[in-house]
């Protein structure tokens, strides 16, 4: 691949292994959109903190098991898909207090996440969040889909045995909503029925 000239190069595709390499060796600051495919397994997250301007962001398929605490200063970022990434356990706690312009979060496919964001519910902006896992601690809880209100599209729900009497997640509010996957365990897989 030929990057002579990167200073102004505003979207970068990568589909193959072999390329990722040299995605190190250019300036990625005008990076407006940033897409890594072909099950990547690593990203150079040094990099990506210096894309200031990235708006969208897809390592979908790749063999991260955590998405770096670095993602947190793509504050301009509106959208990020993890799709299929199935090792990924962790996103950045920080995430819901810098990342305020997130539209799409989509994590479809990523079995072996343990839980969300605390306070996810700040993410006021959010239109697409295809999974959220129901946690028992302050700031996990289902209640923080309650002010969502924007949410489309498909949504998945996880480990609602851990849902508190009187808690609301004011899903007959998301008016935009096309499917709702109601999961009693962490997985479609899990002994509970969805």
């Amino acid at each position: 691949m030929d990057y002579s000239n990167p200073h102004h190069l505003s979207a970068l595709y990568s589909l193959t292994h072999s390329e990722n390499k040299d995605i190190m060796e250019i300036n990625l600051m005008s990076l407006r959109a940033l897409q890594l495919g072909g099950g990547c397994p690593s990203v150079n997250y040094n990099q990506l903190t210096s894309t200031i301007h990235l708006r969208y962001l897809d390592i979908s398929e790749s063999k991260i098991t955590k998405l770096p605490d670095s993602v947190c200063l793509l504050y301009n970022l509106q959208s990020l898909r993890l799709n299929n990434c199935r090792g990924l356990q962790y996103l950045p706690e920080g995430m819901t207090t810098s990342l305020k312009k997130l539209i799409h979060i989509h994590l479809l496919g990523c079995w072996k996440l343990e839980q969300m964001p605390p306070k996810l519910g700040l993410l006021h902006n959010l239109h697409t969040l295809t999974t959220f896992i129901v946690g028992t601690g302050d700031g996990f809880g289902i209640e923080e889909l309650k002010d969502l209100r924007h949410l489309g599209n498909r949504l998945e729900l996880y480990n609602l045995r851990n849902v508190k009497s009187g808690s609301k997640a004011n899903l007959h509010e998301k008016h935009n909503l096309d499917e709702l996957l109601l999961c009693w365990g962490r997985s479609i897989y899990d002994d509970a029925t969805c």
